[in-house]
């Protein structure tokens, strides 16, 4: 008998998890896993945290995001680059991008990267990806980006034992 883990959207190998706020704790709005480059992302408020996961198997060239503020969504990408690597801070900046180690070579196995984004207090943040790809094997536990920072909730689902 073995056990496999459920995953929230089929994302528990490599993901990118972002939450509407400043911490792990906020509020979850959505996890991204795969080949399709995600939707355009805006919070709440004026803050974001945002988390990539990778695990100890295959790799992938990870992602490429820009980011903005505006007093409502904007309608263009930011292509002004402010940071990149393994996690940072995002403040006192108008725009910026960011991207997943090495992007867009492969990340490495076993990175756990957070960024967090604050902007001006009445702004919101506006999180546009411009390319996407990061493990999603069913068959083993890969790598994962994890943003967060939105007003989204998922549950999830519990474990399942197979034989």
């Amino acid at each position: 008998m073995s056990q496999i883990e459920l995953c929230e959207n089929g994302c528990c190998w490599d993901y990118l998890l972002l939450r509407d706020g400043n911490s792990e704790s906020a509020t979850e709005l959505d996890r991204f896993c795969g080949d399709g480059t995600p939707p355009i992302i805006t919070s709440s408020g004026n803050n974001m945290w945002i988390k990539f996961h990778s695990d100890g198997s295959v790799t992938k060239p990870g992602f490429s995001a820009s980011v903005s503020y505006s007093d409502t969504p904007p309608t263009t990408e930011s292509t002004t680059t402010v940071s990149g690597g393994c996690g940072g801070s995002f403040t006192d900046v108008t725009s910026g991008e960011f991207t997943s180690p090495n992007h867009p070579q492969d990340y490495n196995n076993n990175e756990d990267c957070v960024w967090t984004i604050t902007a001006p207090l009445n702004q919101i943040i506006t999180l546009t990806f411009n390319s996407f790809t990061v493990s999603n094997n069913p068959s083993k536990y890969y790598d994962f980006t994890l943003v967060l920072c939105f007003s989204l909730s998922h549950s999830f689902p519990a474990t399942m034992i197979t034989s």
